[in-house]
């Protein structure tokens, strides 16, 4: 309870960041930290009457789709690439709800961002994302540059400091359903 004693705004942005190759190989290192992290985050900041607390979720919450809306994410289930990742921030999702309801909380934002870069991003051939692992095998001559998937695949990226303006205006609205951050475009 101490970590949000006297916090007004929280951002909880903890989380275990993997490839999808990862979270198949070691689903509980996914899976148990990040609720985890969110079941004591949310209950200190809910004990310590935080005036707003942002959670960050993840478009691993929704089945493959084309257009993610966030009203249909409860229509389907997480991806199998996502399943165990997918599952716990839908799990931490159900806690802002539980509050709302038990608590009459209002005060509680989820985001779910799409894919971000940038700076500070995971280079570890075996465990990085999409934009950092293109640019490692480009870097170390990786020829042909090897994509993972048969190519079909579309992906929404945007950038870490976009996501952060987004979040800082989610909280200053004091908006409390959940928004997809990205860019829209494939």
């Amino acid at each position: 309870v101490e970590v949000t004693k006297n916090c007004e705004i929280v951002f909880h942005l903890a989380g275990v960041k993997g490839s999808p190759k990862m979270t198949q190989l070691q689903p509980a290192s996914f899976f148990v930290p990040t609720i985890t992290f969110n079941t004591n985050m949310m209950e200190a900041s809910r004990r310590n009457n935080v005036k707003n607390f942002l959670y960050t979720s993840s478009i691993g919450v929704y089945s493959p789709a084309n257009v993610f809306n966030e009203d249909d994410v409860w229509k389907t289930f997480p991806s199998p690439n996502d399943k165990f990742a997918g599952w716990a921030k839908r799990v931490c999702e159900l806690q802002a709800e539980a509050y709302k309801i038990q608590y009459n909380l209002k005060n509680f934002s989820i985001v779910r961002p799409a894919n971000v870069y940038g700076p500070g991003d995971n280079f570890d051939p075996n465990n990085a994302m999409v934009i950092p692992s293109l640019i490692n095998r480009a870097i170390s001559g990786e020829n042909p540059l090897t994509v993972w998937g048969d190519g079909s695949a579309i992906r929404d990226f945007i950038y870490s400091e976009d996501v952060a303006k987004g979040m800082l205006k989610v909280v200053q609205k004091n908006y409390n359903k959940p928004v997809n951050l990205g860019s829209g475009k494939g």
